[in-house]
């Protein structure tokens, strides 16, 4: 990490090297991102990190606020966040998709309930995290569980209070957060206090640069063979920009779906990762609604003897195109040809012509 340089004009070097596109509605969050990267990079010693909640409690007008960055798909969020992320000079940081970290405080929270002598659990919690990550970043914050609204104000609460720097991406406002869920009364709280502890910014427009990208890109390549296999990499690679592809976890009724890479909202795996695994429709809409796009790697010829993951594969594709995903796929033939069998012969014409519109690039995002 080079930190001679500012985050301002690592992105200019990128939109010169091509990896990137300029876009001069993401000008004021980049300013404010560079402005934090400044602010934690310039008191970033064993001190700072120590003594930082200390600096909170004593002087509150010398407190640093996170950053709430929300707009529409494919307008950049993810990109900027990460390269936020990787530029920072700290640490005590970590990043990770907001499902994720409520998951992994969910099995934590369940552990301390064991201990009867601690009384205020999501701020014990919250204390936990915090000796671990004076910065975190979650990527596409969304509450849709009931759960989360129970444990939501007092776990970023005692996160606040111990120093810890948030900085997320939405797609929507924090005021619109968990608009219609059950008790979203619990959730007000925590809204006010995101208001007040970040700066929210929204990057405005309607330009998908993910879907320009893709715009050269074709989406199914045949047959099978190591040459397409490299396409795909490639493909993926210039979708997600910058970003660091690691591996995810999607939470889905009380188990995990393990994706082998992902970053930026984009999906890259092996048809075995998803198809081969015991796995149900519910489970793929998850996947659906986790990701704007995903990459596809070795779909063998469906029949009758991969019945189930012939099954599988159509719950995938309905998914997936109920989400408004894209997908870019490399497979044994082409769609008219890659299910042979009878036992799906009626479904799989739908999916067939689901598939040829989710590897069409000029196929628009409709959000």
């Amino acid at each position: 990490m080079n930190q001679r340089i500012t985050l301002i004009e690592k992105y200019y070097s990128l939109i010169d090297q091509g990896k990137i596109n300029f876009d001069p509605l993401q000008k004021n969050t980049l300013e404010k991102l560079n402005q934090l990267s400044l602010t934690i990079s310039s008191e970033n010693s064993k001190g700072f990190i120590k003594n930082f909640s200390s600096l909170i409690s004593k002087k509150e007008n010398h407190f640093t606020k996170g950053i709430y960055i929300w707009g529409g798909v494919g307008r950049g969020k993810s990109m900027l966040m990460d390269l936020f992320f990787n530029h920072v000079n700290s640490k005590s940081k970590k990043r990770t998709h907001f499902h994720n970290f409520m998951a992994e405080t969910h099995d934590l929270i369940h552990t301390l309930r064991k201990n009867n002598n601690i009384k205020n659990i999501p701020d014990h919690a919250a204390e936990i995290i915090s000796k671990g990550s004076k910065l975190l970043c979650f990527d596409e914050m969304e509450l849709r569980d009931i759960a989360d609204a129970m444990v939501l104000h007092r776990l970023f609460t005692g996160l606040w209070n111990r120093g810890v720097i948030i900085v997320a991406t939405s797609n929507r406002p924090p005021e619109k957060l968990y608009e219609k869920g059950l008790h979203r009364d619990r959730v007000i709280p925590f809204i006010q206090n995101l208001n007040q502890k970040c700066d929210v910014l929204e990057i405005k427009g309607d330009k998908d640069f993910r879907l320009s990208l893709r715009k050269d890109m074709k989406g199914w390549f045949s047959p099978l063979s190591n040459k397409n296999s490299e396409i795909l990499k490639d493909d993926f690679g210039q979708l997600i920009g910058e970003a660091l592809p690691q591996p995810d976890y999607i939470p889905s009724a009380g188990r995990q779906i393990f994706i082998p890479k992902a970053a930026a909202g984009i999906a890259f795996l092996d048809f075995k990762d998803l198809c081969e695994k015991n796995l149900a429709a519910r489970d793929y809409i998850e996947v659906g609604s986790r990701y704007r796009g995903l990459v596809i790697d070795n779909i063998p010829i469906l029949n009758d003897e991969k019945r189930n993951e012939s099954r599988r594969f159509i719950w995938l594709i309905d998914a997936l195109y109920e989400a408004k995903c894209f997908i870019i796929c490399s497979a044994a033939k082409k769609i008219e040809k890659i299910y042979t069998g009878n036992d799906w012969k009626f479904e799989f014409d739908r999916t067939r012509s689901r598939l040829i519109e989710l590897t069409n690039s000029s196929r628009q995002n409709e959000n």
